[in-house]
């Protein structure tokens, strides 16, 4: 049970670092801070690097590069099927 936390709050831990990038970014060019958008990813996060985790072994490293990584790839097949 509490491996599932540690691996979900790594997931989260990874999409922070890369939303935190990311928001940085946007707010450089000027664009404005969506919120929604940004919880959104976080909740992501936390849901691909718990389930990342589990199913490459346990690993709290494979579940930070899943949350990191794992709205990324959900965000580009959302692309490819909606073209």
């Amino acid at each position: 049970m509490y491996e599932i936390v540690w691996l979900a709050a790594a997931g989260a831990l990874g999409q922070l670092v890369r939303a935190s990038y990311s928001l940085a970014s946007a707010l450089k060019a000027g664009e404005k801070f969506d919120s929604l958008r940004f919880f959104g990813t976080l909740v992501g996060g936390v849901v691909m690097g718990a389930l990342g985790g589990i199913m490459l072994g346990g690993d709290i490293k494979n579940a930070f590069l899943m949350g990191f990584t794992g709205m990324d790839i959900l965000e580009g097949a959302n692309k490819l099927v909606r073209k």
